[in-house]
């Protein structure tokens, strides 16, 4: 099944009350098959059907963490020129902790 039948084999999700939060569309894919596809079409899927988590800064480079179905990619972004450098699938949950190990939630517990 190519990429372009699978999206259109995708029925649109119903809108929560909040939809301008929410993507119109989801997608279900497992990583072995995000796996074959192309570069091309790996970050399209990932831009437009991928949840963002987060960013993250390693050395000049952006890297975004995004989920799709049961896996996370990375995408890495050259500092300089704004371009996708390359992606990374990931199947374990461990690496969010990679993203919030700087993250501080203190302040939220403490007194006021």
């Amino acid at each position: 099944m190519s990429l372009g039948s699978l999206l259109q084999s995708q029925k649109e999700v119903p809108k929560p009350p909040f939809a301008f939060l929410r993507k119109s569309k989801s997608i279900s894919m497992k990583a072995e098959y995000f796996d074959s596809l192309s570069f091309v079409e790996q970050v399209s899927c990932l831009i437009n059907y991928g949840d963002l988590i987060m960013n993250r800064w390693e050395h000049s480079n952006l890297v975004g963490l995004y989920r799709i179905d049961d896996f996370y990619a990375e995408i890495h972004y050259k500092g300089t020129s704004n371009l996708v450098d390359k992606i990374e699938t990931l199947r374990e949950d461990s690496i969010i902790s990679t993203y919030f190990s700087n993250v501080d939630l203190t302040p939220l517990y403490s007194p006021l």
